[in-house]
C-alpha cells in the first residue's frame, strides 16, 4: 500500500505540491470569463411556461419584465441580434388517465394566448422573428415586440396539474426543426412553481391509487416520490413521512421519471457543431428547503405533500430541484433565478446577461488587473482541447494578433469599469468553435 504525504508551500509564481517525488507547478491564475471568438448575431430563444393553476400572475410578470431582457441583449456588439422566440406550455397531459385528452399542449408552439386569434398578426411561422440590421427591420408580426410577447406568454392557468416542462421542451423543438438555426444560440427559458415530472404515462395511473398503494395517492407528490432522491428515502414509509428532507438530487434510477440526461443531449445533439451556443434557465421554487408534510386540501388531509419552499405572486412554489439540475447540467452557460421574486425584470435582466456571454459579450465583469492574459481555446472541453496565447497589442506593437482593453460604455453599460476585449486578428477569421478565454491572477 502507498502512503503519499502531502505539503503545499508558495514558492514564487506558484504553489509546490510535494508528493515525495517530482514538483509541479500550479499556475496562479484562473479563468474569469469565456466568449466565443466570432462574435455571434442570431438568437433562438424557447420560453417554458408553466400553465398550471394559480400561474398566471407569474405570466404577466414574466411578459412585463421581458422589455429588461430586450434591453441587454440590444446592448450587444452590433445592436439588437436576429431573433427567433417560441413559447410552449408545460402542459402534455397524463397519458389516459387525468388531464382532459391525455396530450394537453404536446409541445406546440403557442401563438394565441389565451385569446382565439394569433397574437398581433402573427405569421406565417409559429414563433416570433425579428431581424435587425441598424435601422432596417425584418419581422412576422404587428406591432411593438414585447405587446407580442406578452400575447404569447399569457396562456392562462388551466394546463395540468402534472408539469411536464422538459418533455415540453423536446416536443415543441423536435416539431419545429426551423426554429433553431445552425449559425445561432439555442436559449431555454423555463418559469415553473413546480418540478419538471417528465415521466411515463403509467405514473400517472388513477387505478393504482391510495395512501398504501405503490404508486400511492394520485397526486403531483409522485413526482417528487419517484423523480427526486434524498438521504431520508429508503421505504415507502420514509419516503412518505412528513418531515424535511436533505441533499436531495435527481433519482436517476426512477422506474417513472425520466432522466435528465435525454434533454441534456437532446440540446447538446442539436448544437452538436458548438455545445458552447446553448443556454438554459431556470425561474423555480428555491431549493433550499425541502420538506414533506400534509396535503394543503382538507379531503386529502392524510395523503404526504411536498410543501412550498417559497411564496410566490398567487400562493407557494415548491422547489424544483430538477429543473435547477437541468440548469446547472450547462456550466457556465446557466441561470437560476426563484419564481418568488414579485418582480421578475431582475431575473431576467440576469438571464439576459448570460445569453449576452454566450453569444460574445467582450465586457469585463469585475475589475481588471493588467496582469490578466488572453488564450484562443480549440476543442474546448475534448481531449484535443488547445490554448494558444495572444499577446497584448502593447507587446507586439500593434501587431496583429494582439488584443487590448478600451472603454465601451455603449455596449458594456452594465459593467462598474466599462471595459471591453477587442482582439486584432489582422483579417484573419478563427477556426470555427473557436473561445477566447481571459485568465487573471488569483486573488
Amino acid at each position: 500500500m502507498w502512503a503519499w504525504t502531502v505539503a503545499i508551500a508558495s514558492v514564487g509564481c506558484g504553489w509546490v505540491l510535494d508528493l515525495e517525488d517530482p514538483v509541479v507547478d500550479v499556475p496562479r491564475d484562473m479563468e474569469v470569463q469565456a466568449f466565443p471568438a466570432a462574435l455571434e448575431r442570431k438568437l433562438d430563444l424557447l420560453f417554458v411556461i408553466d400553465n398550471s393553476g394559480l400561474m398566471g400572475e407569474e405570466q404577466i410578470s414574466l411578459a412585463e419584465g421581458f422589455p429588461r431582457l430586450v434591453d441587454v441583449l440590444g446592448s450587444i456588439d452590433g445592436g439588437h441580434p436576429d431573433l427567433h422566440i417560441g413559447v410552449v406550455s408545460s402542459d402534455v397531459g397524463a397519458g389516459n388517465y387525468d388531464c382532459g385528452d391525455g396530450n394537453g399542449d404536446a409541445g406546440k408552439f403557442l401563438t394565441h394566448g389565451t385569446t382565439d386569434q394569433a397574437c398581433a398578426g402573427l405569421g406565417p411561422e409559429p414563433y416570433l422573428v425579428d431581424a435587425r440590421n441598424g435601422p432596417q427591420q425584418q419581422k412576422n408580426y404587428t406591432g411593438d415586440l414585447a405587446a407580442a410577447f406578452s400575447c404569447m406568454a399569457t396562456i392562462g392557468d388551466e394546463g395540468c396539474g402534472y408539469e411536464q416542462h422538459l418533455e415540453a421542451m423536446r416536443l415543441g423543438l423536435m416539431a419545429n426543426r426551423d426554429f433553431v438555426r445552425d449559425d445561432a444560440v439555442l436559449a431555454v427559458i423555463i418559469l415553473a412553481d413546480e418540478d419538471d415530472c417528465s415521466a411515463e404515462p403509467e405514473l400517472f395511473d388513477t387505478m393504482n391509487d391510495g395512501p398504501r398503494s405503490p404508486l400511492g395517492p394520485a397526486s403531483s407528490f409522485r413526482c417528487f416520490e419517484f423523480g427526486i432522491a434524498c438521504a431520508e428515502d429508503g421505504s415507502i414509509e420514509k419516503e412518505r413521512a412528513h418531515g424535511p428532507r436533505t441533499m436531495c438530487t435527481p433519482d436517476v434510477s426512477s422506474r417513472y421519471v425520466r432522466r435528465l440526461d435525454r434533454y441534456v443531449e437532446l440540446l447538446k445533439q442539436l448544437k452538436y457543431k458548438d455545445p458552447s451556443k446553448i443556454v438554459v434557465a431556470s425561474i423555480i421554487g428555491d431549493t433550499d428547503k425541502v420538506v414533506v408534510g400534509p396535503d394543503p386540501v382538507p379531503e386529502n388531509a392524510n395523503a404526504p405533500s411536498l410543501l412550498s419552499s417559497c411564496n410566490s405572486m398567487n400562493g407557494g412554489a415548491d422547489p424544483g430541484i430538477r429543473l435547477r439540475a437541468f440548469a446547472e447540467s450547462f456550466p457556465g452557460r446557466n441561470a437560476v433565478a426563484s419564481i418568488c421574486n414579485k418582480d421578475l425584470s431582475g431575473p431576467l435582466t440576469g438571464i439576459g446577461k448570460v445569453i449576452k456571454t454566450a453569444m460574445g459579450d467582450r465586457c469585463i465583469r469585475g475589475a481588471f488587473d493588467p496582469a490578466c492574459r488572453l488564450v484562443d481555446v480549440t476543442g474546448a472541453g475534448t481531449m484535443d482541447e488547445q490554448e494558444t496565447p495572444i499577446a497584448t497589442c502593447a507587446a507586439t506593437g500593434g501587431v496583429a494578433p494582439c488584443w487590448t482593453v478600451t472603454g465601451d460604455a455603449t455596449h458594456c453599460p452594465d459593467t462598474a469599469s466599462h471595459l471591453s476585449i477587442q482582439v486584432d486578428r489582422g483579417g484573419t477569421t478563427p477556426l470555427p468553435g473557436t473561445r477566447v478565454r481571459l485568465r487573471c491572477p488569483m486573488p
